[in-house]
């Protein structure tokens, strides 16, 4: 049975959050570690505001591309690769069908 097809609303709130540059890197960052990467270790690579850092986490959050969780005062982020393929599959479904 084939997944259902993911919502204009899911699909556009990806693509808004995949649109900054900046958030984008930082995903492909994210994607490219084998592990959760460590958000200092973020704010580092990227020097950027905390507080910047945060809101594009937070976006890239809210669009369901990566999960976070708390390692005592570390906050630790990784992809959610299943949500990405899935996006993926969307997207070259959107392309490649006929309107």
């Amino acid at each position: 049975m084939m997944a259902p097809a993911m919502s204009d609303a899911v699909f556009h709130r990806i693509a808004k959050a995949l649109a900054d540059p900046k958030r984008f890197r930082i995903l492909q960052r994210v994607v490219s570690s084998p592990e959760a990467v460590h958000c200092q270790r973020l704010l580092a690579e990227f020097d950027i505001a905390p507080a910047t850092m945060s809101h594009h986490l937070k976006e890239l959050t809210t669009a369901g591309l990566i999960e976070s969780h708390k390692d005592g005062q570390c906050l630790l982020v990784e992809a959610d690769r299943q949500a990405i393929a899935r996006y993926e599959r969307e997207l070259a479904h959107r392309l490649t069908s006929r309107a």
